[in-house]
């Protein structure tokens, strides 16, 4: 309805209300919502039903920036998983050890024997990791090193 078919039905409200207050009180509730364009009962529960859409489309975007954000941290932390699964088969093997580090004793390559020094040593993951170590720290290690060589002083 618009307001000129609601302003007439409160003018008659109000007529028919007469001296009784409680029908003037009913009358102006009525002229109120024609004037809010609210007429309708129903439309107070459509406000709350858009009000309550609102919220949830709210949250509906927030889980989705959550779920987002928590599959970028799940990419980032399984690039981490890779690398140090690398860094461990690299530097198991520069000191001859099974990647399980001989703490699986169901491990299919080693039992559960595969310490440092198991297996023969990777020369080349070696020369990389250890050899550094072991040439700027002779004297921790009980070694000498002559030139490319590392020599075990320990055993002499």
């Amino acid at each position: 309805m618009n307001n000129n078919v609601q302003d007439p039905i409160a003018a008659m409200i109000n007529q028919m209300a007469g001296k009784n207050p409680k029908a003037q009180m009913i009358a102006q509730l009525m002229a109120q919502q024609a004037r809010q364009g609210t007429g309708d009962p129903g439309s107070i529960q459509n406000d709350k039903t858009k009000g309550q859409t609102k919220k949830l489309l709210n949250i509906n975007l927030e889980l989705k920036k959550k779920i987002q954000k928590l599959i970028k941290e799940k990419k980032q932390i399984l690039n981490y998983l890779d690398f140090f699964i690398d860094v461990n088969a690299a530097f198991s093997g520069a000191v001859g050890a099974c990647e399980c580090w001989g703490g699986d004793p169901d491990c299919e390559k080693c039992n559960g024997k595969g310490e440092p020094g198991y297996f023969e040593l990777d020369q080349e993951q070696f020369d990389y990791y250890i050899k550094p170590s072991l040439k700027k720290h002779p004297s921790l290690y009980h070694l000498e090193t002559d030139g490319e060589k590392v020599t075990d002083t320990t055993s002499a």
